[in-house]
């Protein structure tokens, strides 16, 4: 039996380390001001081999026109070295109104193995968010205006901004807010004109939210009066 679960623990430490992607990205999201004429992306191969890579961008919504390119699109990088990518527009204009949310994919891929084994190809993928010049200025702290209202009983959460929020941790005066699995999804891509009920009836006055850094910060919310509709 010791032996059965040390060939377990052997094979999961294996299949663990290797869903570990070999190339990683220098942010968890990009920023693309409308006045921009490209946005740097940085890639670093932290493996011991040499992997060639293919990166793109997709749309979120299911408009298939590319609206961006990235050059170079396929390459190789050696162990320990990193190669700079560009995305670059490809439409003149995209929205001038509020912002819009791309996908930047980077799909890895292995030197051939020599031998007998496992060879898995990781896609990592992360947000790109365009951001137009006319509201540009106005974006910083802007997760403080999302508005939380109370309607016969049931908590809404809604985003009146033009902005795109990736929300963490809703806060009570009680601590943290039990989330749903339904409501940690919509959260984490919170688009302008969203409008989410929270599960539960609480009274949320606080949020975690990812700035464009990539760091987390709280914000204190703005509450509406009950009403009865």
């Amino acid at each position: 039996m010791k032996n059965i679960s040390k060939l377990i623990l052997i094979v999961c430490l294996f299949f663990s380390y290797n869903a570990h992607s070999a190339l990683s990205l220098d942010a968890t999201r990009y920023i693309f001001n409308e006045n921009s004429s490209s946005v740097s992306v940085m890639i670093k191969n932290d493996s011991q081999s040499e992997y060639a890579a293919q990166i793109w961008i997709d749309n979120s919504s299911p408009d298939k026109q590319p609206k961006f390119i990235v050059t170079p699109s396929f390459f190789r990088i050696k162990a320990g070295s990193t190669q700079v990518v560009r995305i670059i527009k490809a439409v003149k204009d995209i929205s001038q109104d509020d912002e819009k949310l791309f996908w930047l994919n980077l799909q890895e891929i292995p030197p051939k193995l020599a031998g007998n084994g496992l060879n898995m190809a990781i896609r990592t993928q992360v947000k790109v968010i365009y951001r137009p010049e006319l509201i540009r200025e106005y974006r910083y702290a802007s997760e403080k205006k999302l508005t939380v209202s109370h309607e016969s009983g049931k908590t809404y959460l809604r985003n009146t901004t033009p902005y795109i929020f990736a929300i963490g941790n809703l806060y009570s005066l009680n601590g943290i807010v039990e989330l749903s699995k339904s409501n940690i999804a919509s959260l984490s891509i919170f688009k302008p004109g969203d409008y989410i009920k929270i599960d539960g009836e609480v009274e949320v006055t606080a949020l975690d939210a990812i700035n464009d850094y990539g760091n987390v910060e709280r914000y204190i919310l703005n509450v509406e009066d009950e009403s009865e509709q």
